[in-house]
């Protein structure tokens, strides 16, 4: 019997599957964007700039940056919700934990 069996036996099986999945979204990740990138957004690309690659190196520099900016902002929007509730319970101030927003990439809390 394997130490994933031994491990696993006590528990659920939704938190199995949870178990099982973790650390494996990136993979599902890059399994399903290069294929929708090679197939749509470089032929895309291609027709709007004219350039057989579809993007210079600076234009996918600068793409990434673009969206690194979007998600720095939508973390600093989730920021300010989760302290204006930690401030509305009282729990700014005092030694207990402030409310976690889970999200499916973090660590399950269980």
């Amino acid at each position: 019997m394997s130490c994933n069996a031994i491990f696993l036996a006590g528990v659920s099986t939704k938190q199995q599957l949870s178990l099982m999945l973790k650390g494996k979204l990136p993979l599902f990740t890059v399994i399903i964007w290069i294929p929708l990138y090679d197939r749509v957004l470089v032929p895309i690309a291609r027709n709007l700039t004219g350039q057989e690659r579809g993007l210079s190196q600076l234009q996918r520099i600068g793409t990434g940056l673009f969206i690194s900016i979007i998600i720095i902002c939508a973390a600093t929007l989730v920021e300010i919700k989760r302290l204006q509730l930690a401030r509305e319970l009282g729990m700014v101030h005092k030694a207990v934990a402030v409310p976690q927003f889970a999200t499916y990439w973090q660590d399950s809390a269980w």
